[in-house]
């Protein structure tokens, strides 16, 4: 019997201690979530659309990415006498988007140039006096869509011209004209917004300065 006892009173001491030792044990804490790990949207990949002239309505395409801009619009004109181009930018410039056109000296004097227009309507023009011609034909919308090409804004390469315009869709790119746009903005000069026929009239060259 005593030696029963004395195994009962050793393992009661082994019991207690070893519920001591885990009561006296710091409390494990689960561990913290790991935050997930967002990935980025990819950008979307480049698009382009060719259209030529005559056949291709390249100024029906122009005004309609004109009419779709949201913020910003950046021209680069070599002749400019379209109407129809010119009366989208005003509307965008009316709806609240910030357009700035600059045009070769060429349009200081070009029958049928819009420029005079443009700027009366209240949106800034520069005119590219600095090289023999400022011949870049680009609109650059919302910091993400290019046209260019050879196409002129003109009637002329609208309807007579074989002409052609390349219209992609790529921030990276519309980003590196953007540049060049800036390029030739620091070097121009404003266009007094006058009435066009204040202005002594000369005819440029006829292929190109047709309304």
């Amino acid at each position: 019997m005593r030696h029963t006892a004395v195994i009962l009173i050793l393992a009661a001491s082994v019991f207690s201690a070893g519920v001591s030792a885990r009561q006296n044990q710091p409390a494990q804490t689960a561990p913290a979530p790991t935050a997930a790990v967002k990935t980025p949207p990819a950008s979307p990949a480049p698009t382009e659309t060719v259209l030529f002239s005559p056949r291709d309505k390249v100024t029906d395409a122009i005004i309609a990415r004109i009419n779709a801009a949201q913020t910003t619009v950046r021209v680069l004109a070599y002749s400019f006498t379209s109407e129809r181009i010119a009366n989208a930018l005003l509307a965008a410039h009316k709806r609240g988007v910030d357009v700035q056109v600059i045009v070769d000296k060429s349009q200081r004097r070009a029958v049928g140039s819009r420029a005079y227009a443009l700027a009366s309507g209240g949106m800034p023009v520069f005119v590219d006096s600095k090289h023999a011609i400022q011949h870049n034909k680009i609109i650059v919308l919302d910091s993400k869509t290019v046209l260019t090409g050879s196409f002129n804004f003109t009637k002329a390469a609208e309807e007579k011209n074989a002409e052609n315009m390349v219209i992609i869709e790529d921030a990276s790119l519309a980003e590196k004209y953007t540049a060049e746009w800036q390029i030739h903005r620091d070097h121009s000069d404003p266009l007094d917004a006058v009435k066009k026929s204040d202005k002594k009239q000369t005819v440029v060259k006829p292929e190109e300065s047709a309304p």
